[in-house]
């Protein structure tokens, strides 16, 4: 199935775009830019027919965008519903790609990161701080598994703070190798046993290090994977 009627209506739009007033300049060159990218990635596009029901749902609503400005719809709503349709076309154009299974890799890391983020947080920045991300990890997981780009954002909030739990262990690893037998004593002072303060200290830096890395690898997915959420 060719992609040319979705082709045809992002062309409409981009006209009908050009001669709206009220929206900023480089507001408008953005969709402008965005909708020129995507008529050419959709213009040579072929869909096998199991695609047909999301392709012609995606045209309907390009073409309701359509009516809404040849109508005269405030400036101000027209505005709203354009980067929302043009993450539409992003999104479906993944779809029509074969590359929503991307979706499966960027999930991983999350989970990874949240999962490596509250276990080793609370040993240097108490139980507050997970305790808080709780809520957006939650909504993180809800809402990528739907494909929202609001989930997509909630989710990726868990990165900063994992790469600094993860710097902090890090730091603190290669502070106690140089003195091993300090701070392995100053954890038996505070009522650990010999082994445990040992082992505590390598678990430490190596956990450290993985959080790092999968912190780095969801954010590597996020970025690259962002157009999948709408």
């Amino acid at each position: 199935m060719s992609s040319n009627t979705v082709a045809l209506t992002i062309n409409n739009l981009s006209k009908e775009i050009k001669k709206l007033n009220g929206i900023k300049d480089r507001q408008k060159g953005k969709y402008l830019s965005d909708l020129d990218k995507l008529n050419e990635q959709y213009k040579d596009l072929e869909l096998p027919d199991y695609f047909t029901t999301q392709y012609n749902q995606l045209n309907k609503k390009g073409n309701e965008l359509l009516r809404d400005i040849r109508g005269g719809k405030h400036v101000d709503n027209v505005a709203n519903d354009i980067p929302i349709y043009i993450r539409y076309l992003k999104a479906s154009l993944m779809d029509f790609e074969g590359k929503t299974n991307n979706l499966k890799h960027y999930l991983l890391s999350f989970y990874l990161t949240a999962a490596l983020f509250m276990a080793f947080t609370p040993q240097f920045y108490g139980y507050i701080l997970p305790l808080i991300f709780l809520v957006p990890i939650f909504l993180g997981v809800k809402g990528c598994k739907q494909r929202s780009i609001n989930g997509f954002y909630m989710s990726m909030s868990v990165v900063p703070v994992g790469i600094m739990t993860a710097a902090t262990w890090i730091r603190y690893g290669i502070q106690a190798m140089g003195n091993f037998t300090t701070y392995v004593q100053a954890l038996v002072d505070s009522g650990l046993s010999q082994s445990l303060s040992e082992k505590l200290i390598y678990i430490g830096f190596v956990g450290g290090i993985l959080l790092l890395i999968v912190a780095c690898f969801q954010l590597y997915f996020g970025f690259k994977n962002k157009d999948l959420f709408i």
